[in-house]
């Protein structure tokens, strides 16, 4: 029994094992998410399984045997004739592949989305060895989730091609082991470029353009795509786009071109026409921090971003065609341009800035040129948009512009240097247009021991610049107008008070930060001068209220100080307390004879025990100012009866009343 059931059981094992021996090789890829498949475009065969030995030949068997998440290692080159999706998958170089990875012919349109495509930059490729090689007609779409880099040479070589990146990355590429020396990331002949999203970065070039090369009759938008971090050892850090055959384009709409690097000119965008037309059309996005100029430490190899040019666009031109033909930049919407523009030119004419629209800027737009010659035009506004030179401000500060109709001309600013007293030594000089105030915020602020800034006046004039009112009307100077700090003063009392006969003696103490200065010293007495008293101490004899004034002095200036005032009292040391004698009473002087209040006493009686009918009383004279009391005298006891006081008060009452009444009867007859 038991034997028959192992039976059963192998029968069901071999049935298995037979069903996955039927199963194509790509069902069992996509449960493997780890698979790596080879493929060689030139020997390999979508028959074999993928192998090393046994490459396929196409990217589409590739990847269906690879699964998602798969690894395809290219080991010769692959050749795409039509329509691809690349996705979900790694591309790798195989160990010693240094050619093209792919080769893109026409009508095909292929797209890298969510895919790795990385060219193993530690290898040393051959002139060629691109990641994609694009020919006439075809597309190449670079969508979200695409990762393509590491190059050794361009990564993406283009001829009349199309390249749409809405997203992804395309980075680490550079040109500095293979012999082409143009571009990094992309090199493109007449061919079109959209940039409406991803990230264009950390590209190197030995000549120009790390991020874009294009040249022929090329278009490059960017629409909401950031170019950033990218170095070209000579022009055009992010981007250079050259113009012949037909011309070429380059327009920005948003996005970022950020923080790119070129050794000459440009860090950002570099536009140079050879022929035909080059028009630069800029409506939004960023341009900010880039760098040209930049040059390397030649001990430790560091690029020198602090003294390197912000320039951030660059137009260029042919010089041997005759008529010049200059590029044009075309300028409107609110595009955020924080570095320079700059334009090659020539001494009397060359590229003209466009103004096509209504331009709304955060700040002014930095220009500059070779020449700057004054009245050439260098902006010209679209007929209905009203000139504005604050959209602008020139590069190098002693220029700026002057309207003329609908065109801004270069013009030579008003220089005001700021400098020394002694007109030797120059602060800082600043440019002004005609009739400008000067800001006082920009204006220096020198120091100097002992001394204080008092404002600033022009030469061989004492009176100050108003800078709330006066205006530039041409060049002058500005020199430092000091004023000599006051003396620190203070002034010290033997003693406030003396009496007569004595003084008291004030001294003043002056002292200056400049040991040069010297003090002259006025005294005051209440209010007044003291004639002939200049010294620093003042013997003083009467009473009052003293304070000194001095003057300190250098070679040519003059500062004072003023005391506070001090109350003096020379007199007598009168009490307070009165003394007297019988007659008189007075204030005396502590320390002499001296008399003062001296008057007659005021007395009045003063009550000191009442008399009663059995006992006397007594009573005492006192002065009533000082208190001087006289000696006592007695009260007398009372004496007789006072019990009927009252009737008798009764009686005087009514006799008073009688008398009256009779003499009013006595006046009525004589009537």
């Amino acid at each position: 029994m038991k034997k028959a059931e192992s039976r059963k059981w192998l029968a069901c094992l071999l049935a298995v094992a037979m069903l996955l021996a039927m199963l194509p090789a790509a069902a069992l890829a996509q449960e493997d998410s780890g698979v790596t498949v080879y493929i060689n475009g030139s020997s390999g065969n979508d028959a074999n399984q993928g192998t090393s030995d046994k490459p396929v030949k196409s990217i589409e068997k590739a990847m269906e045997l690879a699964g998602t998440n798969g690894t395809i290692v290219i080991v010769g080159t692959v050749y795409i004739r039509q329509d691809v999706k690349i996705e979900n998958v790694t591309v790798e170089r195989g160990e010693n592949f240094t050619s093209a990875m792919f080769y893109v012919y026409s009508p095909s349109n292929v797209t890298v989305e969510n895919a790795v495509i990385d060219g193993s930059s530690e290898k040393t490729l051959q002139n060629g060895g691109y990641i994609f090689s694009l020919y006439s007609g075809t597309v190449l779409n670079i969508a979200e989730g695409a990762d393509i880099g590491n190059n050794s040479v361009v990564a993406i070589n283009m001829s009349q091609a199309t390249l749409n990146m809405s997203g992804g990355r395309l980075h680490d590429n550079s040109d500095d082991t293979g012999d082409a020396n143009y571009g990094a990331a992309i090199c493109a002949w007449s061919s079109t470029l959209n940039f409406t999203g991803g990230i264009i970065e950390d590209n190197y070039s030995t000549n120009s353009g790390a991020g874009v090369f294009a040249y022929g009759s090329s278009s490059i938008l960017v629409d909401g795509a950031v170019f950033q971090n990218n170095r070209a050892e000579f022009n055009g850090g992010a981007i250079y786009i050259e113009a012949a055959e037909g011309g070429s384009s380059f327009k920005m709409n948003s996005g970022k071109i950020i923080n790119n690097l070129a050794g000459y000119t440009s860090g950002g965008v570099f536009a140079y026409l050879w022929q035909d037309d080059m028009v630069v059309e800029i409506t939004g996005g960023t341009i900010a921090g880039n760098r040209d100029y930049v040059e390397e430490d030649e001990d430790t190899g560091d690029l020198d971003i602090d003294n390197a040019d912000h320039t951030g666009i660059a137009l260029n031109y042919g010089y041997e065609f005759e008529p010049m033909e200059y590029p044009v930049l075309k300028l409107s919407g609110s595009p955020d341009i924080q570095d320079t523009i700059f334009v090659f030119d020539e001494e009397t004419e060359g590229p003209v800035i466009e103004v096509t629209g209504e331009l709304t800027l955060n700040a002014p737009i930095a220009i500059l040129d070779d020449y700057r010659t004054v009245g050439r035009t260098i902006v010209k506004y679209a007929d209905g948009i009203t000139p504005n030179r604050d959209d602008f401000i020139a590069a190098e500060e002693k220029f700026g512009f002057t309207v003329d109709g609908q065109e801004l001309k270069w013009m030579e600013l008003l220089r005001v240097p700021f400098k020394t007293s002694d007109n030797s030594t120059t602060y800082d000089a600043f440019y002004f247009y005609p009739g400008s105030l000067i800001d006082p915020a920009k204006v220096p602020a020198p120091t100097q021991e002992g001394y204080t800034l008092e404002g600033w006046r022009r030469y061989s004039d004492r009176t100050l610049w108003d800078f709330e009112k006066d205006t530039v009307t041409e060049s002058f100077t500005l020199l430092a107008s000091w004023a000599l700090n006051a003396p620190a003063l203070s002034v010290e009392a033997n003693q406030t008070s003396a009496h007569v006969g004595e003084s008291i003696t004030l001294t003043a103490t002056a002292s200056h930060d400049l040991a040069r200065v010297t003090f002259s010293y006025e005294w005051y007495k209440d209010g007044t001068l003291i004639e002939g008293e200049t010294g620093n101490t003042l013997t003083v004899t009467e009473s009052g209220e003293y304070y000194v004034k001095v003057t300190a002095m250098d070679f040519e200036r003059l500062a004072y100080a003023q005391s506070e005032a001090i109350a003096c009292t020379i007199g007598h040391s009168f009490s307070e307390e009165w003394t007297s004698d019988e007659s008189a009473h007075w204030h005396a002087c502590s320390e002499c004879d001296e008399k003062a209040d001296e008057a007659e006493h005021t007395f009045k009686w003063v009550t000191d025990k009442e008399a009663t009918k059995t006992e006397a009383g007594s009573k005492h004279e006192e002065c009533s100012v000082c208190g001087f009391e006289k000696p006592a005298v007695e009260i007398p006891a009372q004496t007789g009866d006072y019990s009927n006081t009252g009737l008798w008060l009764i009686l005087l009452l009514v006799s008073a009343g009688g008398l009256a009444a009779m003499a009013v009867i006595a006046k009525k007859r004589r009537a």
